[in-house]
């Protein structure tokens, strides 16, 4: 499980980072805007290394789904909670814009914030990967080297199956908006860390309505 304790390790490097960057940030009287960039940073930086967990943890970590799925769900648990109201996600922001929840340019600068944060998210994940701690970081940078699709399925099949999570998704905000902001979150980690276990049966779906 050493793997496990270098790969945890990392969530809560990610996570002291968006905590001593947010006083720092907010000197700047950026709005919210500082929040949204730091909820992007923290959501990008713990699923680009969740999915080293999903992909390669099985056979070069030794632990199976049900140990990556329980970290998706603790750490949505404690983005959710320490985003300070915040999604760090577009789709969120361009849904409470076309609600006329918010202004364009309140949109357009969330947005820029959240592409901000992810970008600084991917340095985060790159430097720490380059460290080679563990096999599965070697692993990873061994396959990144070879050009292929992240998709591994067909674009129209990727469609179906993102379009699926995310009218869920979009419903399920929509329908809690009134709940605690504990309830939200932990309605929406479960959520999502049930979507993600879904993945193969919306793929099956997808089969089922193409073929008939």
């Amino acid at each position: 499980m050493s793997g496990l304790n270098v790969s945890v390790g990392y969530f809560l490097v990610a996570f002291a980072l968006s905590q001593v960057a947010h006083p720092l940030l907010n000197s700047f009287n950026l709005g919210n805007l500082h929040n949204e960039l730091l909820a992007s940073f923290l959501l990008v930086a713990c699923w680009l290394e969740l999915q080293i967990l999903l992909e390669l943890g099985p056979w070069a970590g030794g632990f199976g789904l049900d140990v990556s799925l329980t970290l998706l769900f603790l750490i949505l648990v404690i983005q959710g909670l320490s985003s300070r109201g915040a999604s760090g996600n577009p789709s969120i922001t361009m849904q409470s814009f076309l609600l006329s929840k918010i202004s364009f340019l309140t949109a357009f600068g969330s947005m820029v914030a959240h592409f901000l944060g992810a970008m600084f998210a991917k340095l985060l994940a790159k430097y720490y990967w380059s460290l080679e701690l563990i096999d599965m970081h070697m692993f990873h940078n061994m396959m990144a080297q070879e050009c292929s699709s992240t998709l591994r399925v067909s674009v129209l099949q990727g469609a179906f199956t993102e379009g699926i999570c995310m009218l869920i998704l979009h419903l399920l905000a929509m329908r809690t908006e009134e709940l605690s902001a504990l309830l939200q979150v932990t309605i929406f980690a479960a959520t999502n860390t049930l979507l993600t276990c879904m993945g193969e049966l919306l793929d099956i779906v997808f089969f089922i309505t193409v073929l008939y």
